[in-house]
């Protein structure tokens, strides 16, 4: 894995990042031509806060990335939903 400095959605959790290659660049960057590297840019993403439970490597499921207080799958609508973890 290549990181790079982290642009400011990353940047307040950590200093670094990984460099996520756009798919404009897979076919250059295959056939070994010059490719920039760098931090992917900062309107292409979001960050939201997660349960704990990313923390433990047993968890290798969707509800480790979902926004704390909703799983996937529930309504957006319901700020905390059915079954909310806080």
């Amino acid at each position: 894995m290549f990181t790079t400095t982290a642009n400011a959605v990353v940047a307040p959790v950590h200093d670094t990042m990984p460099v996520i290659l756009p798919v404009a660049d897979c076919d250059r960057w295959l056939h070994r031509d010059e490719v920039k590297l760098g931090p992917h840019p900062d309107d292409g993403m979001t960050a939201h806060p997660v349960s704990k439970r990313v923390n433990n490597a047993r968890h290798d499921d969707p509800d480790c990335a979902a926004p704390l207080g909703r799983l996937p799958g529930e309504d957006p609508g319901e700020p905390n939903g059915p079954g909310a973890h806080s």
